[in-house]
């Protein structure tokens, strides 16, 4: 089942007609805020349901949006957080990019004063954790094209490289965006917002590329459904401090449990009959945090005879 991802704004009464339909529909909500009069819930429905939400969302006179980036972890990455490589628009860019409904997150390497661009392999490990990074580098075009291209040429995910020049050259997947570089004051003028909108664009372009290669071996089972059973199982997941206990990946999710205390449940959660999570997904710990990371195996991992759950009742006809 494919998911659509959505940002609903209404009124706060109106919550629970929303509640009814993504009940009866088969959707879930992600992400719910609210203010004295104003409710803004990111949710998941599927796709074929989409004209019938706009239906829902014009009969509570409520706003709806289309998130493209909801459902993706993100990381900004900065070259340190030491005085030489700041002040950067790290912050702003991460807080752009959540409008659009990305999980964000920030880190600061190692590298310190000099050209030095290699990453450690702790650095590549947690970098590879995300769906995609930002890799926000300085103004000067030799340092970025010589210096700093092992950096990017190190990741093992796609990134948007931020820098200073116009244009440099970067190696595919990854995606450039320029006339950004060490800025001294929040990003607010006209023309600095457009740029923030290019990254949101190149962002965008890069996981749309991500979805179209996922859905020709998309995953066994959907990270939303996964999302919505775990709420059910492990009620102890809603009761944590973070505003986003459940992240959305891509291909799984991160759980915001500690990991020995939660990985076996997680692993025995009931997804189908006779099916369970650990069967058809890799379950990690996180490299920072003691969070539960999940990545669903795709169909054709499933199939493999060593994986020996292709046949079973529940994911044949899902299949």
């Amino acid at each position: 089942m494919k998911y659509g991802f959505y940002l609903f704004k209404g009124g706060v009464y109106k919550k629970e007609g929303l509640e009814d339909y993504l009940e009866d529909a088969g959707g879930l909500i992600i992400q719910e805020s609210r203010t004295l009069y104003e409710l803004v819930i990111t949710l998941a429905i599927p796709s074929e349901e989409e004209a019938r939400l706009y239906n829902i969302a014009k009969a509570l006179k409520a706003t709806l949006i289309k998130t493209p980036l909801v459902g993706t972890e993100v990381v900004v990455v900065a070259t340190s957080m030491s005085r030489k490589h700041l002040p950067h628009p790290v912050c702003d860019i991460a807080e752009y990019l959540r409008r659009y409904g990305a999980k964000t997150s920030i880190i600061g390497l190692s590298r310190g004063g000099g050209q030095k661009g290699d990453l450690s392999p702790k650095e590549k490990r947690l970098i590879s954790e995300y769906d995609l990074a930002i890799v926000v580098l300085g103004n000067f075009r030799y340092c970025l094209q010589e210096c700093k291209r092992s950096l990017y040429d190190g990741l093992t995910i796609p990134s948007v490289i931020v820098g200073g020049p116009a244009q440099i050259n970067v190696p595919s997947p990854h995606l450039y965006v320029g006339e950004i570089g060490r800025i001294n004051h929040r990003l607010r003028r006209g023309e600095e917002i457009k740029k923030l909108e290019e990254i949101v664009e190149s962002t965008t372009l890069i996981i749309d590329k991500k979805r179209e290669e996922q859905s020709y071996d998309p995953p066994i089972i959907d990270p939303p459904f996964v999302m919505k059973v775990i709420k059910e199982q492990i009620p102890q997941v809603l009761e944590q401090p973070s505003a986003t206990p459940l992240v959305l990946k891509l291909d799984g999710l991160r759980i915001k449990l500690p990991y020995e205390k939660y990985v076996d449940k997680v692993r025995k959660i009931d997804l189908e009959e006779y099916v369970t999570l650990e069967e058809v997904a890799d379950i990690e710990k996180a490299l920072v945090f003691d969070h539960i990371l999940v990545r669903m195996l795709p169909e054709s991992e499933v199939s493999l005879p060593e994986k020996c759950i292709f046949g079973r009742k529940g994911l044949s006809q899902r299949l």
